[in-house]
């Protein structure tokens, strides 16, 4: 029965790490059950000492990975009838750098009373519309474009929670406007 205490106590110690109750529960359970069948089907694997976290198995992720922090989509972003040939705006295929397309989806929802945009709002505007695939990591790079005036960094409330997102300014909205006045 020490064996089983043993086992007990490292799930636990193991699972402690995991902030969200809910979570940590989970993580527990699937702790437990991992060492358990371990124990049964290895019996040549050395035992863990108390204390010891379980060993990864290619394939599954730990309990302490990180939860995605980016946002859900808005219900707001997610209504947007974007059109890739927006009034106003310069078309799409005459943008050829990724942060010029990003202001270009900031510009566009802006223009529908959607101030800012998260990453990964952004990320999903041009996959629905464009059917290009660009990360919200890549995304991010807007990050580049704030000293030059183009975008600024906001916090973005979704629900309870707050997010890093991006708001268009002067500067960016010059770069995604000023060809398509000239075409029209």
């Amino acid at each position: 029965m020490s064996n089983f205490q043993a086992i007990l106590k490292s799930a636990e110690e193991s699972a402690h790490v995991v902030q969200d109750p809910e979570l940590r529960k989970i993580a527990f359970h699937e702790i437990l059950r991992h060492l358990l069948s371990s124990e049964d089907v290895s019996p040549k694997e050395p035992r863990r000492p108390a204390g010891a976290s379980p060993r990864r198995t290619k394939g599954r992720s730990s309990a302490t990975t990180k939860v995605n922090s980016q946002p859900a989509i808005r219900p707001e972003v997610a209504a947007l009838d974007l059109s890739p040939d927006e009034r106003g705006l310069v078309p799409w295929v005459n943008l050829s750098a990724d942060w010029t397309k990003f202001c270009w989806i900031l510009e566009a929802a802006h223009l529908r009373k959607v101030e800012e945009l998260t990453n990964a709002e952004i990320s999903y505007l041009i996959d629905k519309i464009f059917r290009e695939s660009k990360s919200a990591e890549v995304v991010n790079n807007l990050k580049v474009q704030t000293k030059k005036g183009m975008v600024k960094s906001v916090d973005v409330t979704f629900g309870d929670r707050e997010y890093r997102g991006w708001k268009i300014l002067a500067g960016g909205a010059k770069e995604v406007t000023a060809k398509a006045a000239v075409t029209e």
